[in-house]
């Protein structure tokens, strides 16, 4: 079983912003240490590796706006630091990534992640009256991801 791509390039940042150091990395997006590390390791229950949920991209790319190229995070496109972004020589070899697909990969993940949140409260024997929808999605779609009910 090979992990995802995403999830080795956030090994990558942690190997090269904190020499391997996934608690000093997980502290400095403020994040558990435990979520991050779930990434690298097979999901006994499943099989195979988590994808990196919503939540660690956005605090990754929140706090390394200026280091960290997201377009490479997210699909792997172009270079991991933005310093090392190349000027093409010509426009016509600026390749502009498509927001929608970008909004589409981030909904997969939502319905992944609200999967695998109904599957741990299945696990927890949570009742399902705990959860309520969230409404997530763009123009007239809807996507409905359980979230927590805290109240």
């Amino acid at each position: 079983m090979e992990n995802h791509s995403i999830n080795i390039r956030i090994k990558q940042i942690i190997d090269y912003q904190f020499n391997g150091v996934v608690r000093k990395f997980a502290e400095s997006i403020n994040l558990p240490q435990q979520t991050i590390n779930r990434l690298f390791n097979i999901d006994s229950r499943t099989g195979k590796y988590p994808l990196a949920t919503t939540e660690v991209i956005v605090a990754i790319t929140e706090m390394y706006v200026d280091v960290i190229n997201p377009y490479w995070l997210i699909i792997g496109v172009g270079e991991m630091l933005k310093d090392q972004q190349k000027e093409p020589e010509h426009k016509e070899e600026i390749k502009f990534v498509d927001n929608n697909f970008l909004l589409d990969r981030l909904e997969k993940m939502a319905i992944e992640n609200n999967d695998l949140r109904k599957e741990l409260a299945q696990l927890k024997n949570v009742p399902k009256s705990t959860y309520y929808p969230k409404r997530y999605g763009r123009n007239d779609e809807e996507l409905m991801v359980a979230e927590p009910n805290n109240e």
